[in-house]
């Protein structure tokens, strides 16, 4: 994250999975990823924005979650 910006993970969970803030702030620590790296915040989404090739579109994601804040914070 930039100055100023929060870490966000944003998933798409398999089957009838659930996880919480919780559970992947555990696995990350497991993972051996350090504490000032880890999210705070987790979305769950359906799906993930793709291009024609498959890769993610990570600026439809930033612009999404940055309407997300604007609205939260108004």
């Amino acid at each position: 994250p930039r100055l100023g910006e929060t870490g966000c993970a944003v998933i798409v969970p398999r089957g009838d999975a659930r996880p919480t803030l919780e559970d992947l702030t555990a696995f990350l620590v497991g993972k051996g990823v350090a504490r000032f790296k880890l999210p705070e915040r987790l979305e769950v989404w359906p799906e993930l924005p793709m291009n024609p090739s498959g890769k993610i579109q990570k600026f439809i994601i930033r612009q999404q979650l940055a309407q997300q804040g604007e609205r939260t914070s108004s």
